[in-house]
């Protein structure tokens, strides 16, 4: 794996855990268990789909084995309904609208991560004087 994609994922665990850590203590403070039981599942399975995004797109670009991805897109889907069909199983226990944002907050915190840095990258570019 490359060793940017390391760091990436670095990166996005610390947010991550960041995030869900502020958020549980938030709903135990507010006696919302099934917020912190539903922040966690959809935390949790956002990581291995995320995780999986990233392998597939390594071996994507770096194999240019189009095909593989294909079907690891449909396992990323089924990887999706696991924990909605969860929800299902245990409504009383879980929040649907709260697993849902947990569930895409890796490619959130993926993408505020790249505008950060872009961001960052387009300051020093202007201070430089190579953008007017």
């Amino acid at each position: 794996m490359f060793r940017n994609l390391v760091v990436i994922r670095r990166e996005l665990i610390k947010r991550g855990l960041l995030v869900l850590g502020v958020f549980v203590v938030v709903a135990s403070l507010m006696g919302k268990p099934e917020w912190s039981l539903s922040a966690a599942l959809g935390m949790s399975f956002s990581f291995i789909i995320f995780n999986q995004l990233m392998e597939s797109q390594s071996v994507v670009l770096k194999q240019r084995k189009r095909q593989v991805y294909f079907i690891k897109y449909v396992f990323r889907l089924v990887i999706y309904a696991i924990p909605i069909s969860v929800f299902f199983f245990f409504q009383s226990y879980l929040n649907f609208i709260i697993l849902l944002l947990f569930l895409f907050s890796f490619q959130l915190l993926y993408v505020i991560l790249e505008l950060s840095k872009n961001f960052s990258r387009y300051k020093k570019r202007v201070n430089n004087g190579s953008i007017r």
